[in-house]
């Protein structure tokens, strides 16, 4: 495809402004889980969401169906995002002081105790 030096620099612009708005690059709010919540209804992966002083994580199935992918929108209620939080980074803390329990965990995951 041949490309006129007029729409090589639209294409270029929108790159950036795509660079700047993605969510790896957002620095406006510290989400401790970024990435890494699931819903436990739908599966769908939770994206963290701050309303004036309320952050919470949420279900991106909540968004409309043609987004998703899914004929229905997921009806999980929003994850306070300050006690999930609070509770992880707690267990996480357990964990580094007592190691012991990653090797136990493994064990029970490679026997196939491990729950799904």
């Amino acid at each position: 495809m041949v490309s006129t030096p007029e729409l090589f620099e639209q294409v270029q612009a929108k790159l950036a402004t795509n660079q700047q708005f993605t969510r790896r690059n957002n620095r406006a709010h510290d989400y401790l889980l970024r990435a890494l919540v699931s819903c436990g209804g739908c599966r769908l992966a939770c994206t963290g969401c701050t309303r004036r002083s309320y952050s919470y994580y949420t279900c991106v199935g909540k968004m409309h169906p043609s987004r998703t992918g899914r004929e229905q929108r997921c009806t999980n209620r929003l994850i306070p995002m300050r006690q999930l939080d609070e509770v992880v980074w707690v267990d996480l803390c357990d964990l580094l002081l007592h190691p012991e329990s990653i090797r136990q965990a493994l064990g029970r995951a490679q026997s196939g105790e491990w729950l799904p």
